[in-house]
Order: structure tokens, then sequence, then C-alpha cells
């Protein structure tokens, strides 16, 4: 052993800050997880990682964190998306983002289109936080909502029991009216239908108001209309 020191790690999941036992011992691919003892033969660290710039300088995590993770809180690991959606017992296809896109036809009529419904293919994380989004695409504008219809989508978003309504502007200059909800990664299958279920209803609500009128000049006008009720 080197020395033990605390140190921060960067990995796809984010950072990690824990106690480093250092060795000279070597450490290869795949040894990972692999113990580290003293000359008593106690375990005091597990095998981590190697130094990029240094050779033989190997990196394990000191036991009494591994201890003290086990004792904490835990839940489990997100599952894939697509193993979420097949538990769900939803159809659902590969966009060429990448997304998981699922269509929901409308229950209230047979001829009205279906409402595509949005599941990412990765998870979002802060520390021990695992967030997925799920959204869907109201309407396209060529105006941005002014002032006024802003604030009536922020009071909207105060009274919808999940998300929230967003606004991004895209390549071709054009708005887009997004309906979105962050939901914990690790939710259930049926907890993610449901949610997609609800961002489905609630946007093909909102679309069939925002769908331009012939006494309507402009898209924040129709968007004003379906608001006030």
């Amino acid at each position: 052993v080197r020395s033990v020191y605390q140190k921060t790690f960067r990995t796809g999941a984010g950072e990690h800050d824990f106690k480093v036992v250092e060795t000279q011992a070597p450490i290869n691919s795949g040894d990972s997880g692999g113990p580290v003892m003293n000359s008593m033969g106690e375990l005091v660290a597990v095998a981590q990682a190697i130094a990029p710039n240094a050779r033989l300088v190997s990196y394990a995590i000191d036991i009494s964190e591994v201890r003290a993770f086990l004792a904490s809180p835990w839940k489990p690991a997100p599952l894939p998306a697509t193993d979420m959606l097949d538990k769900a017992d939803l159809k659902y296809t590969v966009h060429k983002s990448g997304h998981l896109e699922v269509e929901f036809d409308d229950a209230d009529s047979k001829d009205a289109a279906r409402q595509s419904v949005f599941l990412t293919k990765d998870v979002e994380y802060f520390e021990r936080a695992d967030v997925r989004k799920i959204w869907t695409l109201a309407a396209t504008l060529k105006q941005a909502p002014d002032s006024e219809t802003t604030l009536k989508l922020l009071e909207q978003n105060s009274r919808t029991k999940l998300g929230a309504w967003m606004v991004e502007k895209n390549e071709q200059g054009e708005f887009l009216l997004l309906y979105c909800v962050k939901i914990d990664a690790t939710a259930s299958p049926d907890a993610v239908k449901s949610t997609m279920e609800y961002v489905a209803r609630l946007t093909r609500a909102a679309k069939k108001e925002l769908v331009p009128k012939a006494d309507v000049k402009t898209a924040s006008q129709t968007l004003d209309a379906w608001l006030a009720k």
C-alpha cells in the first residue's frame, strides 16, 4: 500500500468521491471488484482502477466505503428502456434519434391520428438520482408564444399532475410546444405506461385547440383559446 486518501473519480454515471487505497500491486483489465488483502489475510479494499499515467499504480476502494454503501438505503438499478416497454406490454419503434416511440390511440375517436410519445434511451444522473424523460409534441408554432401565453403555460404547469409544458426552437426557426415528464428511471413498467398514457391524453386534448382556426389569426391566440377553458 502506497497511501490512503480521498479521491474523486468520474464515470458515465457522474462523479464519485471516496477513500482510496493506492497500491503498487498490478491490476489488469477484468480485475475490478477483486479483493485487496493485508498481511493478516483481512479484506481491506476492493480493486477499482489503474492510473493511466503511472505504471503499477492501482486504485482500490477502502472497505469502510463499501460497508457504508451496503448499509445505506438503496434501490434497483434502472432497467433498459426496451425492457421497461416490453414488460409494460407497449409496442414501440426505435426512432432515428435512438429514442423509443410509442403510438397511442384516441379512445374517444377511432378516426383521430395516433399520438406519438417518446421515452429516452439514456438515463440522466445526479448523484444517486436516476431520471428518464417522457415527452411528446403538441404543436409546431411559427411564432414564439407571447408573454401572456407563456404565463398561462406556467399556470398550467402548476396544476398538472405530472410533467410540464416546455418550448424549444428547432433549426428551422420554428417553436416546438412539448409536454415533458421527468420520471424516476427505476419506476416500475406499469408506472412508465401510466405516465406515457397521461402525456398522450393531455397533449391530444391540447392539440385539438392548437390547430389554427378561421377566426384565429395566430398560434398564440389558438393557444390562448385552449388555455382559457
